[in-house]
């Protein structure tokens, strides 16, 4: 079941781009490994093997694809929906 932040309708203002790409959530002094499966420029949709708490506010790393062990951004963002193990995150 989708669940959505409260004010946030499912309208895109920005086109998806499909990526596959590492990425690490921050949240509550919990660390979350995941995958960004696409991004825009307002946010970006992730899959991770933990539960993430919807309305949380997060920092996302993002990881360079050939060197999954460098960071190439950390990114302040907002839990938005929550479906599965897919997140919504908008950024802030």
């Amino acid at each position: 079941m989708l669940k959505l932040a409260a004010g946030i309708d499912k309208v895109r203002e920005s086109t998806r781009l499909p990526v596959s790409a590492k990425a690490r959530i921050r949240t509550n002094g919990d660390t979350i490994e995941g995958k960004v499966e696409n991004l825009s420029m307002n946010g970006a949709y992730v899959t991770a093997d933990q539960p993430v708490k919807l309305n949380s506010s997060v920092v996302i790393s993002l990881f360079d694809s050939a060197n999954t062990s460098r960071v190439v951004y950390d990114i302040k963002a907002k839990v938005v929906w929550v479906m599965g193990n897919g997140v919504g995150l908008q950024f802030a």
